[in-house]
């Protein structure tokens, strides 16, 4: 399992640093891409329109890829290493 894609069971939702891997951000980058992604399609699909059902949407859509990008650039700026630094152009790419 993932920790970068799952809710944190710790008071303020805090993050778990310690379970978090090198190799876990990658697949969390394209998952929360992908989801972001299904999320504005459907936003786009609303025949509904409201500020909540078109802003606040588009907003939250990529909560979780912000999450994600967030703790990676946090670790990478307090904790670089060869293997953060590695995935980095990756990262950048995406």
């Amino acid at each position: 399992m993932n920790p970068l894609l799952t809710n944190s069971k710790h008071s303020f939702e805090a993050i778990d640093f310690d379970k978090i891997k090198v190799e876990h951000f990658l697949p969390a980058l394209n998952e929360s891409i992908k989801e972001a992604k299904i999320k504005l399609e459907k936003i786009k699909q609303e025949k509904n329109i409201t500020f909540d059902s078109i802003i606040v949407q588009e907003e939250c859509s990529a909560d979780q890829l912000d999450q994600v990008v967030d703790i990676f650039y946090a670790l990478y700026s307090a904790h670089c290493s060869e293997e953060l630094t590695q995935i980095t152009e990756e990262f950048n790419a995406t």
